[in-house]
């Protein structure tokens, strides 16, 4: 016997982690199967989640008529696609959508927990379902309730639940989340008492019916509406922006996107309006001082022509006098800019420094253009300065003036530069729950919850699956692996329910050429090769524990030994729980602790198995000291009398682990056999059994793999090869 408690092949390799998964294919099949049925029934009684859109265009022009796209730079450059976004989010215009809309009112009918949605849904008729199994409280589907103002004085009572009740002739009652009556009143009628102030509009229901009516708080409201609203760019600077929003009631989420796009729109319009209503209280508090400079201009031209008459200019002065105006035009135009600028951003703005630097190079080129006119004669020189004084003046002043008219044409007409190309529809088909694809996951969730069920209960309960590994594990031969049998598996549950009373239960009598008795065959052939080096032809069998099988290898053996013409008796010698005599349909009075207490005479307690040359002697009452009787002088009489008139005497013992007596009558025997259990027992508790036979004395010369999974195509699992399967 290998002195290691673990066998060496307890890790899981490939093979056995195949194994294992066969051996539990209808764990794994039936987990899959039930994780599957309640994902199906998720798929159904789920609540529908539509999603609906709307498609935002965000214009790159900022105005609609032509001719005014000179106006930009006093108007300001567009804002990116990134800032709309956000602006589409800010709270301040989903503030204005939650007031509206009231959705800091959560009003809606209660319905029966898990298929109460679903069954509403399949109401499709506009009046109230009828209530099912006598639950009137509920709504079964059909009911509308529609409340325009419900406010709470006590903050403590936002996000609580109160209860609206419907009652006759569209009255109702409000109860606080105590159950306690507030207020009662009628739809139509605003009222207000107790601390709550409510307005129902609509309300369609059985009387009886309870609503739940919640009163959010409103930033809690616009936090979440930001959560869930998703807002994106179509495509990359496209300008195209896509707003979407998903929930349970498809024409709401329509309706709350479209009240975005609309407030979005006008907030665009009122903002550019806005704008425009600025630069032109600008350009009108600039004009009166630009009419003062003409008039100054114009007085002291004609003064000036008054005391020294008309001066011819020369062509050469002509010309830089006319560059001089158009210096000068362009230099006002952007000191009006200038402070255009510093009126809506601060001095680190890049376009104030752009300005700043134009500005730079005008002056410069101004500076050489008034070289060149000093080099004029002085009457030439004065009359230049004065003519180019007053038509910068009065051209200054009526591109200033034609500005400000079309900018208050532009805000009359003001349509801003944001429009929807598509707005929200209802959707039609939930976008959730997605049923196919509900019950794919749950067919793989089932899978890996049965193959993972599986694999936990090997790495839990390591027991001993192959041959192979028993016999790395304790040293010892196995005599013969017993395949698992479905007809012996009804045999064992027809014993428990007592239906096989007064009948046999051999499943070597029944199905002989079931695969099981073919191991139980191979056994017989190992034991009449044990025998020939044995001291007697007594047989021992034990187990490490309860159910491992071994009342019905040693029933089945004895009857394949007799039906090979041996005499065979078959013993129980568990006097605690001998259940031997059920295999035969017999009682278990009268047996072998009857022999030896009482001293009954053998032969008048053995019962012949149907008329064969298998005798049994059953375990009789059960005494106090089973070990005693066991252990006893007279008992090891008893056998070797027994042993001379029988060519095999088999005896079924107690397990070893749970008590004794095994120990105790195998230094009588000459054959001991161990039962193993496949995946039951493991290999710490076959090695212990082994180990506490040893220490009473008791070799052990060959194991039993009992119950060994059937593996279609496996060869070489078992100690026997076959070359038929009457169940396929």
């Amino acid at each position: 016997m290998s002195s290691n408690d673990e066998a060496p092949g307890d890790d899981l390799d490939v093979g056995r982690v195949v194994t294992v998964l066969f051996d539990n294919r209808w764990t794994i099949l039936a987990v899959t199967l039930s994780v599957m049925v309640v994902a199906s029934a998720y798929s159904l009684v789920a609540t529908p989640i539509f999603r609906s859109d709307v498609l935002l265009l965000v214009e790159p022009k900022g105005g609609t008529l032509t001719g005014l796209d000179e106006l930009s730079t006093l108007l300001g450059a567009e804002s990116p696609s990134e800032a709309e976004i956000e602006i589409i989010r800010s709270r301040s215009l989903l503030g204005a959508v939650v007031k509206e809309l009231s959705l800091d009112v959560v009003a809606e009918p209660k319905r029966i927990p898990i298929i109460g949605t679903w069954l509403a849904h399949k109401h499709k008729s506009n009046e109230p379902a009828e209530a099912f199994w006598g639950l009137d409280s509920y709504a079964w589907g059909g009911e509308a309730i529609k409340v325009e103002t419900f406010e709470v004085r006590d903050p403590e009572f936002l996000e609580e639940e109160f209860s609206l009740i419907a009652r006759e002739g569209n009255a109702f009652e409000l109860r606080d989340p105590q159950g306690d009556l507030l207020l009662e009143s009628s739809t139509g009628n605003s009222v207000q008492g107790s601390g709550v102030a409510l307005h129902v509009v609509e309300l369609r229901a059985r009387p009886g019916t309870v609503f739940r009516l919640i009163r959010r708080s409103t930033e809690g409201v616009i936090r979440q509406l930001q959560q869930e609203l998703m807002v994106i760019e179509k495509g990359k600077k496209t300008g195209i922006i896509q707003a979407s929003l998903s929930g349970p009631d498809s024409r709401q989420i329509a309706t709350i996107l479209d009240a975005i796009s609309a407030h979005y729109v006008r907030q665009n319009i009122d903002r550019r309006s806005e704008e425009a209503s600025k630069t032109i209280d600008f350009l009108s508090a600039q004009l009166p001082s630009l009419k003062e400079q003409i008039e100054v201009s114009e007085k002291a031209l004609n003064d000036y022509r008054s005391q020294k008459g008309s001066v011819d200019l020369t062509l050469e002065a002509q010309a830089a006098l006319q560059q001089s105006v158009e210096i000068e035009k362009r230099i006002s135009e952007l000191e009006l800019n200038r402070a255009d600028l510093r009126r809506r951003f601060t001095e680190n703005h890049p376009m104030l420094g752009a300005t700043e630097r134009q500005l730079h190079d005008l002056r410069a080129t101004r500076k050489a253009v008034d070289d060149r006119l000093r080099e004029l004669p002085e009457s030439e020189l004065q009359s230049a300065r004065l003519m180019r004084d007053m038509k910068v003046s009065t051209e200054l002043y009526t591109l200033l003036l034609n500005k400000s008219q079309e900018l208050r044409v532009l805000k009359s007409g003001t349509v801003g530069n944001v429009r929807v190309i598509d707005f929200a529809a209802p959707g039609v088909l939930p976008e959730w729950p997605k049923r196919g694809l509900i019950v794919f996951f749950g067919l793989l969730g089932g899978m890996s919850l049965g193959i993972g069920l599986a694999m936990a209960r090997r790495i839990i309960a390591p027991g001993v699956d192959s041959a192979e590994h028993l016999e790395m594990a304790t040293g010892i031969g196995v005599y013969a692996s017993v395949v698992h049998s479905d007809a012996q598996a009804e045999h064992e549950r027809q014993m428990a329910r007592s239906i096989l009373t007064g009948r046999h239960s051999l499943l070597a009598l029944s199905a002989p050429e079931d695969l099981a008795v073919e191991g139980l065959r191979s056994l017989r052939t190992s034991l009449q090769f044990a025998m020939l080096e044995a001291p007697n032809n007594i047989v021992m069998v034990t187990s490490s524990g309860p159910g491992r099988g071994k009342s019905f290898v040693c029933a089945n053996t004895a009857w394949v030994l007799a039906s090979a013409g041996k005499r065979v008796l078959l013993i129980d010698a568990d006097l605690r729980r001998g259940r031997l005599n059920k295999f035969f349909g017999l009682q278990r009075t009268t047996g072998l602790t009857d022999v030896l207490r009482d001293g009954v005479d053998a032969s008048n307690a053995l019962h012949t198995v149907n008329e064969s040359s298998l005798q049994f002697l059953a375990a009789g009452t059960t005494p106090p000291n089973p070990a005693e009787l066991l252990g006893s002088e007279r008992c090891r009489r008893l056998l070797e009398e027994l042993a001379s008139k029988f060519d095999v005497v088999i005896m079924d013992t107690p397990p070893i682990l749970a008590v004794t007596d095994a120990g105790v009558l195998g230094r009588w025997t000459g054959v001991n056999l161990l039962v193993t259990r496949a995946t039951r027992d493991t290999s710490r508790e076959v090695v212990a059994s082994l180990r506490v036979l040893s220490q009473a004395g008791v070799k052990v010369n060959g194991l039993v793999f009992n119950d060994v999974p059937f593996r279609p195509g496996v060869i070489g699992q078992y100690n026997y090869a076959y070359s038929y399967d009457n169940r396929s």
